[in-house]
């Protein structure tokens, strides 16, 4: 949440100071304007107390690094350079939690807690690593990397995840934007990975399995009881919501129980479209599906354009695919990836038209 503020700061100072130009005419800065005012409003209506004020400022931390991201990337810092800093960290992180996995861990989690949402995070990071691996010299660095990531996504055993997956798989088979004979390869690989962790620590996925196995029912139980009550929320409250995190301070009311553990802590619907309606209205999540889904259009326009960041911004296309069917089953409005990705698409699209203004086709 401080990461934000701070990056909000300097962006500002540097604008102030330095006289530099501001770029933010992009669809996406429109939509999350209308995301702003609704989520301040929300917040002035409903004051959901302490939690209230800690989901508002991740909110405003995000939309501050949106709108930073998007002026920067449009001309002083390289998009490729920040996917390759994203895939980077995610490698990393995937590194970290197979070796935690495999310590002692029964799902992979890595430097994110929860192993949902550290997946959520390697499932939007794997295409664009791939999509930087077409175009790098070392693409061995690159197939390293999307192998430690797809392991780690295996070993957190999140099935909104896999399910994101396959979706990616499914759109870029069908748009072409990725050869058959690529994906092939990569199950086979996968598949003799997994293969060599069986005969390394046998037992190992077997235990993970059973105790997933253990709760499953319960967690779909509970998912499926959330989900009515953020609906019921918004049905009765469609404006402009219940407020940061009035999802969390009406649950139980909803479902006539109450919880008398004050460490609680955060709870979420999983499923974000749900949740976000629930806090900031059908406004609010008209607003918040503006923001993904301008960023979707302008990386899938940069990607029509042929351009340098084309192969990129193809990837950027998949990576969204994927990240928007797994937050049918998570709740990802609160993390990075998604906010990324819709800078991301923002600017690549700047980028190009600004390439094709001074590029025009020549008519003969």
């Amino acid at each position: 949440m401080l990461f934000g503020a701070v990056l909000f700061a300097a962006w500002l100072l540097r604008v102030l100071t330095r006289g530099t130009p501001v770029r933010l005419s992009h669809p996406v800065v429109r939509a999350a304007g209308v995301l702003l005012a609704v989520l301040l409003a929300s917040a002035v209506v409903h004051q959901n107390g302490a939690l209230g004020t800690e989901v508002l400022i991740r909110y405003l931390s995000y939309l501050a690094a949106l709108v930073v991201l998007i002026d920067c990337m449009q001309d002083r810092l390289p998009p490729q350079r920040v996917a390759r800093m994203y895939v980077a960290a995610c490698s990393v992180a995937a590194l970290v939690g197979l070796v935690m996995f495999f310590r002692h861990n029964l799902r992979a989690s890595g430097p994110v807690g929860d192993p949902n949402d550290f997946a959520f995070f390697l499932v939007a990071a794997l295409p664009v690593c791939i999509g930087l691996r077409q175009v790098a010299r070392r693409k061995h660095v690159y197939d390293l990397a999307a192998l430690a990531m797809s392991l780690a996504i295996l070993a957190t055993l999140s099935r909104g995840a896999l399910v994101g997956i396959c979706a990616m798989l499914v759109y870029a088979l069908s748009s072409q934007r990725i050869r058959a004979g690529a994906v092939i390869a990569a199950v086979a690989l996968a598949g003799v990975a997994v293969t060599v962790t069986l005969m390394v620590a046998p037992g190992k996925l077997s235990t993970s399995l059973h105790a997933k196995g253990q709760v499953a029912q319960q967690n779909i139980d509970t998912r499926l009881s959330r989900w009515k009550a953020a609906a019921e929320m918004t049905y009765d409250h469609p404006l402009i919501g219940l407020g940061p995190a009035g999802f969390r301070e009406n649950y139980d009311r909803y479902i006539g129980y109450h919880e008398t553990n004050p460490e609680r802590g955060l709870d979420v619907a999983h499923e974000m479209y749900l949740e976000v309606s629930s806090e900031l209205g059908v406004v609010g999540l008209a607003a918040f599906a503006g923001v993904l889904g301008f960023g979707y259009r302008g990386s899938r326009k940069s990607a029509c354009k042929h351009g340098p960041d084309a192969k990129l911004a193809s990837s950027v296309c998949v990576a969204f695919i994927g990240a928007a069917v797994a937050a049918i089953f998570l709740t990802e409005q609160y993390y990075l990836p998604l906010w990324l990705l819709a800078a991301l698409g923002a600017a690549l699209q700047a980028r190009s038209a600004r390439r094709a203004d001074f590029h025009p086709a020549v008519v003969v």
